[in-house]
């Protein structure tokens, strides 16, 4: 007997991949100076260059009616889908009574991750105030000092800047003046006499009288008495912003 070969089909079916998910954002937060309060974050891990990002916001206690366990979360339009890794929310935190939360998730090619939540954001007490303004000058023996507080962010609704003492009322100043002769560093603010010939280093950075805060201090700024008599009597001024306190020591 013969035996019959028959040829053998081979069927090559298309393989499918399959599609690997969206990594989410890393390192979700708020970061606020001077009431700037803007959403930050990382891309998640191999997370290639098309990927868009779409950020939410909630206050806190703003619960879904008839579930009192589910926040409202509100779209932020200017940030829905960009492709920066940041988003300022100032103008949607800007009441300092909330307290606020925020999230963020990537997007690519249609898909879309989880979200990832930042931690509660209090504004009135996560923001970093930033230094004063301080204008030194001298004339003879005398001393000049301007102190002018930092401003709070204009976000988009505010007609104009208001100054950051506004919304802390228990603010101060702390003024420091630094004499290179003697080299000694004086708080009190009781210069009744300034040396002549003599640099001075003045500085200033905001405290307040009750709470904790971040806040940035001024750079130093210097300047020499004159070398000869002054016939005016010597000692120093000071002037403050509109908002502002007088200095730790005035009264």
């Amino acid at each position: 007997s013969s035996s019959i070969l028959r040829p053998s089909v081979i069927v090559l079916l298309p393989f499918f991949a399959p599609l690997a998910a969206v990594n989410p954002p890393r390192d979700v937060r708020f970061s606020s100076y001077n009431l700037r309060n803007v959403v930050e974050w990382s891309p998640g891990p191999e997370a290639p260059s098309s990927t868009l990002y779409i950020v939410e916001y909630a206050i806190y206690g703003d619960e879904e009616e008839g579930s009192p366990d589910q926040v409202v979360w509100r779209a932020k339009r200017k940030c829905a889908r960009v492709a920066g890794t940041r988003c300022d929310l100032s103008n949607e935190t800007r009441d300092l009574e909330e307290k606020y939360y925020a999230r963020v998730r990537a997007e690519d090619r249609r898909e879309l991750s989880e979200w990832v939540q930042t931690d509660r954001f209090d504004p009135r007490s996560d923001t970093t105030f930033g230094p004063p303004t301080l204008n030194v000058t001298v004339k003879d023996r005398n001393m000049m000092i301007a102190v002018q507080g930092p401003g709070r962010w204009k976000s988009e609704n505010a007609k104009r800047e208001q100054p950051m003492s506004k919304y802390y009322p228990q603010m101060r100043y702390n003024l420091s003046v630094y004499n290179s002769r003697t080299k000694q560093l004086n708080n009190s603010m009781e210069l009744n006499l300034l040396d002549f010939d003599t640099r001075y280093c003045v500085s200033v950075s905001a405290f307040f009288l009750s709470g904790l805060y971040k806040t940035q201090g001024s750079q130093p700024q210097c300047v020499t008495t004159s070398k000869g008599k002054a016939a005016a009597p010597a000692g120093t001024q000071l002037v403050c912003d509109p908002y502002g306190r007088a200095p730790s020591g005035y009264t």
